[in-house]
């Protein structure tokens, strides 16, 4: 079986390390911590460039960002109301 997942892996260390990226992605998004899960969408993007996946949860990422960096008076200025926003994940 080791044998079997050596050739299975030979070449993809590239995509594990992608996988492992978007896994702790998804799981900052889940806690909230958007600047930790920018960072590793940045690196899934960066090796694989047509995850579409990753790109969209970049950009979730980045929407929490900006949200959380409004204040209440700038809330009130954009004329939006109240706004709930949250990244779950099964």
């Amino acid at each position: 079986a080791t044998r079997l997942f050596a050739v299975l892996d030979k070449g993809e260390a590239e995509l594990w390390r992608c996988m492992s990226a978007f896994e702790n992605g998804v799981t900052f998004l889940a806690v909230e911590n958007a600047d930790a899960a920018e960072e590793c969408f940045l690196r899934v993007i960066k090796e694989l460039p047509k995850c579409h996946e990753a790109w969209a949860n970049l950009g979730i990422a980045r929407l929490l960002r900006y949200c959380e960096s409004l204040s209440t008076e700038e809330i009130r200025q954009l004329g939006i109301g109240s706004f709930l926003m949250s990244a779950r994940y099964p």
